[in-house]
């Protein structure tokens, strides 16, 4: 008798908690679109907040990029975004947002000679997905983030359009200079191959380093957070420092660098993603009513 009382008692002692994480329990979702640019379908997996369906406001955008040999749903299954969302949601570190995962394979979120993912991502998903979903479709509603050839694509992004995103995350960002360590997927990868062979200039010329200088003359920073671990594999510790020490003159408070004990994991991404939220939801725009925004047509 005395353990079926402490059976009850201890339902109804987590039973708030268990309904407050089921009412903030958001949605994963497959969808794709005809690309123009690639001439094919264009797959990415979203995440819809709890209420965004009954709901008739706009919402501030996540792209969350995968690395290198992933695809779209990677964040869904090793990154365990719902997760990671609902529960930041749901603590009010961040507010309501829809997390666009695109999946592009092999292409390091650049264009090149076999592929244009940069131009996919940037002239085809942002405004399908400004067309389809109640977003604050400017700069103030979106941020970029990704992890590994993921965080090498957010921060060209972030730095070739800082008239897109107002904020970004780089985990475990491959921004190897002057190339990448011999172990390295970039070696493989068609992105930077002439003929099959991995050309040393084209490295170079997709180095964030030359669009540095016309995003800093811009004057439109866009906050960086940035996170590596100590033990990383690949030695990004340098890389992801430089990258740091080329912005902290001219973002002060819109930069943070954290370096943690971890590797080149997704243990570690899941981790640094939840402080890159938080980090990054100090800059966004808030879920605008729809009171103030009507709902698309």
């Amino acid at each position: 008798m005395r353990g079926l009382i402490f059976t009850c008692f201890l339902a109804l002692f987590l039973l708030p908690s268990f309904l407050t994480e089921l009412g903030n329990a958001g949605e994963i979702e497959g969808r794709s679109f005809y690309s123009r640019t690639l001439d094919r379908v264009y797959p990415y997996q979203i995440y819809l907040p709890t209420g965004y369906d009954s709901g008739r406001g706009r919402y501030p955008v996540l792209y969350l990029l995968h690395g290198s040999r992933n695809g779209e749903k990677a964040w869904v299954k090793s990154g365990r975004i719902q997760e990671v969302l609902d529960r930041l949601i749901a603590e009010e570190k961040l507010p309501p947002v829809l997390a666009v995962m695109p999946g592009h394979r092999g292409a390091w979120w650049i264009d090149n000679g076999r592929d244009q993912a940069e131009t996919a991502l940037i002239s085809d998903l942002i405004p399908n997905i400004d067309q389809t979903y109640r977003t604050v479709g400017s700069r103030e509603g979106r941020m970029i983030a990704g992890a590994s050839a993921g965080g090498y694509g957010a921060v060209r992004f972030a730095i070739r359009y800082p008239d897109l995103f107002i904020a970004a995350a780089a985990l475990s960002p491959a921004v190897y200079h002057p190339l990448p360590p011999g172990n390295s997927a970039a070696y493989r990868e068609p992105a930077f191959l002439d003929d099959g062979v991995f050309d040393a200039v084209l490295w170079h010329d997709r180095d964030y380093r030359t669009d540095l200088p016309a995003y800093l003359e811009k004057r439109q920073p866009v906050a960086f957070y940035i996170a590596v671990g100590f033990a990383d594999e690949f030695g990004i510790v340098d890389d992801a420092q430089a990258l740091f020490n080329q912005l902290k003159d001219t973002h002060r408070d819109q930069l943070f660098f954290d370096l943690r004990s971890g590797n080149h994991s997704w243990r570690f991404w899941r981790e640094t993603l939840e402080q890159g939220l938080v980090f990054m939801s100090r800059y966004i725009q808030r879920p605008a009513s729809a009171s103030l925004i009507p709902s698309p047509n």
